[in-house]
């Protein structure tokens, strides 16, 4: 898994930046709403009600959504232009390297490779670093925002969450082991399917779909 990350940062580092610039935004604005909502409660409790403040805090409110909004757009938006960017690279990378006789012995792998495993990847390029930023500083910011005027109940959100990491750390693993079982599966099933064979082989592929 390491190894994927470290040639999706090097194929797309300088448009990775940006969009990690971005999602560092959208996590420092997470809170601002729940500043306003908070400030809204005082205002209501307090003797003496400043109406004018009062009616200008939701503008305040939906104006700090609408640029989360507006942040998370351009997110999405770059991050699908580089997925697609990055499977162009790949589908031509293969097929250069087919054209040149490097797998021209596994015409049906390559075809795999070219419909389904190369827009996987530009899949996981596009927000491989992003998402986990926005996810974190998000986390981050609001459970500190909860701390800072409830410790307790910021002690109680962060024990939430510590268990959620735990589980996901400990799947991941084996997550990315079946993915790549299933790939390998999938390429030596497909590489059996020949024209003067497929008959014979027709029970085996069908149960290595089945393993897939």
């Amino acid at each position: 898994m390491l190894e994927l990350y470290k040639a999706s940062w090097r194929v797309s580092w300088k448009r990775q930046l940006l969009l990690i610039g971005l999602a560092i935004a959208i996590a420092a604005l997470a809170a601002v709403p729940l500043e306003y909502q908070k400030d809204i409660i005082n205002e209501l409790t307090d003797q003496e009600i400043d109406r004018d403040k009062l009616f200008q805090m939701p503008g305040g409110v939906f104006a700090a959504i609408l640029f989360n909004l507006d942040l998370k757009w351009l997110l999405g938006y770059g991050s699908g232009i580089l997925g697609e960017d990055i499977i162009r690279l790949l589908w031509q990378r293969i097929f250069l390297n087919t054209t040149q006789g490097m797998a021209a012995a596994h015409t049906v792998t390559v075809t795999t490779m070219i419909s389904v495993e190369a827009e996987e990847l530009g899949k996981f390029t596009d927000d491989a670093f992003s998402q986990p930023v926005v996810q974190t500083g998000t986390l981050i910011n609001v459970v500190g925002f909860i701390a800072t005027i409830q410790p307790r109940l910021g002690i109680i959100a962060a024990a939430m969450i510590l268990p959620q990491i735990v589980l996901v750390l400990a799947t991941q693993v084996r997550v990315n082991r079946y993915v790549a079982e299933r790939v390998r599966i999938l390429r030596g099933a497909n590489d059996q399917v020949t024209s003067d064979q497929i008959q014979a082989l027709t029970d085996y592929i069908l149960s290595e779909f089945d393993a897939i």
